[in-house]
């Protein structure tokens, strides 16, 4: 109980898919009391888009099919609104009835440098739009549709003239702002389905 109690992750019982015993760094992470969490419903606090992943693995664990089993969802805390959390677990015997004592770490910092990793693979640093390698992507994915469906699209090549005088005039600065209120004009006068890019340099498509 002193190491469960001390522990610097979260432990908590599930029995009926229902909270039975949660420790202090549980309540530190959710941000409620013990009283608001015992006896209450665990997919409560798990984000509807995750409940399915959730309601599964759950079930597996509690089946003694959850060997080694790690999953992510977003639990909502009271204090720090949708947390990432990884849910690791094991089946036992909780007053003479199948449970599951599960391990909740806090990786939310983890999966938002993950997605700024992903961003800067897939999008323009100065005006997120797209870059070349998602726009050929989305081209691919474009062609496809249309071979199956027998429509067509169309493919708009944009460069700006007299770009390299502005920055040699007026600084560099100046011409990042001419490309990101490029990019945001782009993006007002397109639908949701279509795609712009920066292509490169004052290239855009």
């Amino acid at each position: 109980r002193k190491l469960i109690d001390s522990a610097t992750i979260g432990i908590c019982v599930l029995q009926d898919a229902k909270l039975r015993f949660v420790n202090p760094r549980t309540l530190e992470l959710l941000g409620y009391r013990e009283s608001e969490l015992i006896d209450r419903p665990f997919l409560e606090f798990v984000h509807p888009d995750d409940q399915m992943t959730a309601r599964a693995n759950h079930a597996k664990r509690i089946a003694g099919l959850g060997e080694g089993l790690t999953y992510a969802v977003r639990m909502q805390t009271r204090h720090q609104g949708w947390r990432w959390v990884e849910v690791s677990g094991v089946r036992f015997e909780w007053h003479g009835r199948a449970s599951t004592l599960n391990f909740i770490v806090d990786i939310t910092e983890r999966r938002e440098s993950e997605q700024q990793i992903r961003d800067l693979a897939y999008h323009d640093t100065l005006t997120h739009l797209p870059n070349r390698r998602l726009l050929m992507d989305h081209l691919k994915m474009a062609r496809a549709a249309y071979h199956r469906n027998g429509k067509h699209g169309a493919l708009v090549f944009i460069d700006l003239d007299n770009f390299k005088p502005l920055n040699d005039q007026h600084g560099h600065a100046v011409g990042d702002l001419l490309l990101i209120e490029v990019a945001q004009r782009l993006l007002h006068h397109i639908r949701g389905a279509d795609t712009a890019a920066r292509f490169g340099g004052d290239e855009f498509v």
